[in-house]
């Protein structure tokens, strides 16, 4: 009997999670999601290019989410490619449809033999981050699979717009959404909820931008930013060191004779190839100029590690440019209550002011920066008594209980 015959029961909801890429904050996300359906009393399947260190992040949360409560090992051991030996599945637009088919056709026989395995037909395949630029994935992925499926529509906004008509599509990934067998989308981005919702005539569920939350005190990576800095504080930027962070202007602060007083972190995989000659001319002088600057250039492979540095910073420089999204970078400082950076005129800047997170600065603009790092350096205690941060009410709206009450709306409409 092939597997796609077999009768399954319907009693108990089986959620299959499908992630093919676990750079950055994916890899957490789909951990904290694994965490959240087995909770709600799902079976789970999960899906992405290692397993292993997926299985190492769901057991930092406890042994109980690696044994019983439902997940198979045999799915978190599941390791698919387009038929390449790298690690990581790297999206390219340049694809031919023969090896995008392919990719579609392996991924829906994996979940098609662990179903066989298990005894039970997945009730919802999940998507758990659509990114424009990856749409050609998700879509042989969704054309082999003829599953109910939904996903989590990272970056929904078209540029900065977030205003739409009933059956127009101004959120990325519209066409995408337009199949038969999507059930829902879920978004990040609190202001498209209603937008798309009018659109696409289906549920869209907002989600909390859930973040891994463990410190470890003392740790050596968060020791050796703390010891450079010798009682300064200390400006961070972490994760993806790019261009579009930011981090050229933070250069520019960090070598102005006015800031030695100040440390600056610079901590992250830098993205050479993003670099214009000029701009990594000036990344070059950085490295080898700035006195007060310290710099982790690797990659952070797992949330403790990235938390540890996190939380020597005394200011997140956050200041990214042409970002219409938002970032959990705002869910961490809120945690671990650090103030941010942000540039102006798009959805962090929103937030930030809603909260009180920190500072809001004109993007593109060194010496605003460094005036808002005075701010909030020079008199932190006054700045906290002006500004009151908000900072349990935002992790509060960014909780695991909050994303459990997402993935509950997300369950019901399958």
């Amino acid at each position: 009997m092939k597997a796609q015959e077999k009768q399954f029961p319907i009693s108990l909801k089986t959620i299959t999670l499908v992630e093919w890429d676990l750079q950055g904050h994916r890899l957490t996300w789909l951990a904290i999601f694994c965490r959240a359906c087995l909770d709600l009393g799902c079976e789970v399947i999960a899906i992405c290019p290692e397993p292993e260190r997926l299985m190492r992040c769901l057991e930092s949360y406890g042994a109980q989410y690696l044994h019983n409560k439902g997940i198979r090992y045999a799915g978190l051991k599941t390791h698919f490619s387009l038929g390449r030996t790298s690690k990581r599945l790297v999206p390219r637009r340049f694809h031919s449809g023969m090896e995008l088919r392919r990719f579609g056709l392996s991924l829906r026989d994996t979940i098609q033999g662990l179903e066989w395995e298990s005894g039970r037909r997945s009730d919802l395949v999940f998507f758990t981050c659509l990114f424009e630029h990856e749409k050609h994935f998700a879509q042989s992925a969704i054309n082999a699979l003829r599953r109910p499926w939904s996903g989590l529509n990272t970056h929904a906004r078209v540029g900065g717009s977030c205003q739409a008509t009933a059956g127009g599509n101004t959120f990325t990934l519209g066409d995408l959404f337009q199949d038969d067998n999507m059930v829902s989308v879920a978004v990040i981005d609190e202001e498209m909820t209603s937008v798309m919702e009018q659109s696409l005539g289906k549920p869209v569920i907002w989600f909390p931008e859930i973040t891994h939350d463990e410190h470890r005190p003392g740790h050596p990576l968060e020791r050796r930013f703390r010891r450079f800095a010798n009682g300064s504080k200390l400006v961070l930027s972490i994760g993806h060191l790019r261009p579009n962070k930011g981090i050229l202007n933070l250069a520019k602060v960090a070598l102005d004779p006015s800031a030695a007083d100040i440390a600056f972190g610079f901590a992250g995989e830098i993205s050479w190839g993003m670099f214009t000659p000029q701009q990594r001319e000036s990344m070059e002088r950085l490295l080898s100029e700035a006195p007060s600057a310290i710099f982790n250039l690797t990659r952070i492979p797992y949330e403790v590690e990235y938390n540890a540095i996190f939380c020597s910073g005394d200011v997140i420089f956050a200041a990214y440019q042409d970002f219409f999204h938002s970032s959990n970078t705002l869910t961490k400082a809120a945690i671990f209550e650090r103030p941010l950076i942000v540039s102006d005129g798009h959805l962090m800047a929103k937030r930030v002011r809603e909260f009180h997170l920190g500072e809001v600065v004109p993007q593109d603009n060194p010496n605003a920066i460094l005036q808002a790092v005075r701010r909030l350096t020079d008199d932190y205690p006054g700045w906290l008594a002006r500004n009151n941060p908000r900072w349990k009410d935002y992790r509060e709206a960014n909780s695991y209980s909050a994303l459990l009450t997402a993935f509950t709306k997300v369950l019901a409409n399958c």
